[in-house]
């Protein structure tokens, strides 16, 4: 979370691959790809611990585009989830991260 900008982005790098069982579990393709989410941070206050979090937008890349070339044409697509969500239920892109800590001292 940048709070000086209050955006927030988050880098998920996913795996898939899929094998035969009767060739002991060989995968026939592996292909690695990244989802990306965008959003904004609103904190409270400064020393608050909850801080509402809305989506943006989520961007699907695809790391190794010879795997799958047919899907190709997903490759850096951008998708507005937040504008989206928002269509359905007012508020329903927005989720309130809280910290906690296991230690009393923090």
């Amino acid at each position: 979370i940048d709070m000086n900008t209050g955006k927030i982005a988050s880098d998920v790098i996913v795996r898939a691959s899929i094998g035969v069982p009767l060739l002991g579990f060989s995968p026939l393709f592996s292909g690695f790809g990244s989802v990306i989410t965008s959003g904004e941070a609103n904190p409270f206050g400064g020393d608050s611990i909850a801080v509402p979090i809305s989506s943006l937008s989520t961007t699907v890349r695809q790391d190794d585009a010879s795997v799958l070339p047919a899907l190709n044409f997903l490759n850096g697509s951008t998708v507005p989830v937040g504008d989206i969500m928002g269509r359905i239920a007012d508020g329903s892109s927005e989720v309130l991260m809280t910290t906690k800590y296991l230690d009393k001292n923090f």
